[in-house]
């Protein structure tokens, strides 16, 4: 069986966060880590970049648009209402504005 460990990167750098991990999921915009004794761990926030089979290898990446990223595409996926789409789109634009210190 193939058994990963997890490594996030984030802007203070790359950590490993998890080991012999074999199955993940999104939930609520969580990625959820499963080991093989059963145990979880969630990350918020995070997406899957890479995944080294030969390494053994699972590489994330962490960022506050993410979840609001997913959750307006789960939104989208589930047939939410154009106007809903449409304030969750200007929210995530005005996030990233923050972010990226963009101003009007």
């Amino acid at each position: 069986m193939c058994e990963f460990k997890v490594l996030l990167r984030e802007p203070a750098g790359l950590s490993k966060i998890a080991e012999d991990v074999v199955k993940t999921k999104y939930n609520n915009q969580r990625l959820i880590l499963m080991d093989v004794t059963g145990n979880s761990k969630s990350v918020t926030g995070a997406i899957i970049t890479d995944v080294d089979v030969l390494n053994e290898e699972l590489r994330l990446i962490k960022h506050p648009l993410i979840a609001p990223f997913l959750e307006l595409i789960h939104a989208h996926l589930e047939g939410e209402k154009p106007e809903n789409l449409k304030e969750m789109w200007e929210r995530l634009k005005r996030e990233g504005d923050k972010i990226f210190h963009y101003s009007k």
